[in-house]
């Protein structure tokens, strides 16, 4: 007889730690005999097939009971037809969910060919205005995609035609094409801020116009160090007027601030 109970013992394998939480989760952290939760009660894993009648660690076989329920159902197999509807809503779950995450990865599979048709685009957008057969990196696809995600197709494909003009100047050498294709790149996000911030505030249109004509007569000077004395002349008081025929007027950043009395 003691040979027989050290042999059912054997048998026993303890339910992990993930399996009892996965369990819990499941059923709400609610014993599914009486209904009482934690912190109420004391919650225990049971088995709806005992281990000692062939049961197993399976999740299905798996059910949160309460200390008094496990207590009272002891080593029973419960015949409860409520209890067979469970397993049952148990697999539809399972299988529901298996279906759910099938068609999500179809979803996310499908998103990552048009991000893939998109970059392609880009790509041959960008050779065509430079005409390189440069490609773009992994930062340089995500950048892509991130702008698309507060852009439109079309202000980004302008912001790159303008900003290729305007940075990508005859390259001769391998380094100039390469920095000034970046550059290029790296301006066409700039020019989408710069543009969404002037709609937002035109004022702010005006003192990028000042900058740009600045920029050339201030070559040692950052473009946020020009836009801050700019911002610092309105705050002064000084009319946006005044500060547009200063900048095209002076011909160096010298002579601008000694038209303001610097």
């Amino acid at each position: 007889m003691k040979t027989n109970q050290t042999t059912s013992k054997s048998k026993r394998k303890a339910v992990s730690k993930k399996a009892r939480f996965e369990v819990f989760k499941r059923d709400k952290f609610s014993c599914q005999f009486c209904g009482k939760s934690a912190p109420d009660c004391i919650l225990e894993i049971d088995h709806l097939k005992p281990i000692s009648k062939g049961g197993d660690n399976n999740i299905l076989n798996l059910i949160t009971s309460c200390y008094e329920c496990n207590r009272g159902k002891s080593g029973n197999e419960i015949s409860d037809d409520s209890i067979i509807k469970k397993q049952l809503n148990q697999l539809e779950l399972l299988e529901e969910k298996r279906q759910q995450l099938k068609l999500l990865s179809k979803w996310k599979e499908g998103l990552n060919n048009v991000d893939s048709q998109y970059i392609k685009f880009y790509e041959k957008l960008f050779k065509d205005l430079s005409k390189l057969e440069y490609t773009l990196n992994e930062n340089g696809r995500n950048g892509i995609l991130k702008l698309r995600k507060k852009f439109t197709d079309e202000e980004i494909i302008d912001a790159a035609e303008t900003s290729f003009r305007q940075y990508f100047k005859f390259p001769k050498s391998a380094e100039e094409k390469s920095e000034q294709w970046n550059k290029a790149l790296t301006y066409t996000g700039k020019i989408l801020e710069v543009r969404k911030r002037t709609k937002e505030n035109p004022e702010m249109a005006d003192l990028y116009y000042c900058r740009g004509i600045l920029r050339n007569k201030a070559q040692y000077k950052e473009d946020w160090q020009i836009l801050k004395y700019l911002k610092d002349l309105l705050a002064d008081g000084y009319s946006m007027e005044d500060i547009k025929d200063a900048a095209r007027s002076c011909y160096s950043w010298n002579s601008f601030k000694n038209y303001f009395g610097e």
